[in-house]
């Protein structure tokens, strides 16, 4: 009986075994296309077990914010007045761009004692 013996990298051993797809970027519509991330987003990253960091970001009207999902966990944004982010995994981002200077507070969708908030100045 012959044994082998494979190496897996971790990503790929999380994609096989819990069938994570491989990362995706989604804009305000929930398509998952092949968006470009502009040079000068704003950048919020999900870690820690569920956590925003950072908790409040300040941004400009005009600013594209991208969340990043690198927690273990799936994640959902949920903005006011926005449908939330499609389902979030590990490595997958969303975006959303404020036009309006204004103060967004916004949580997980599907943890909602995750919360951040965008304030958003004039420019």
């Amino acid at each position: 009986m012959r044994t082998h013996h494979y190496t897996l990298t971790s990503k790929f051993a999380l994609t096989v075994l819990l069938g994570i797809a491989a990362s995706s970027t989604y804009a305000a519509d929930g398509h998952a296309e092949k968006a470009s991330v502009p040079e000068d987003a704003a950048r919020v990253h999900i870690v820690d077990f569920m956590r925003f960091e950072p908790e409040t970001i300040e941004v400009e009207a005009g600013t594209t914010v991208v969340w990043t999902n690198y927690d273990g966990s799936n994640h959902k944004v949920k903005l006011p007045g926005v449908p939330p982010s499609p389902r979030m995994h590990m490595e997958s981002t969303w975006m959303y761009t404020f036009k309006e200077p204004g103060t967004y507070d916004y949580s997980c969708a599907m943890h909602p004692k995750m919360k951040g908030t965008v304030v958003v100045k004039a420019p």
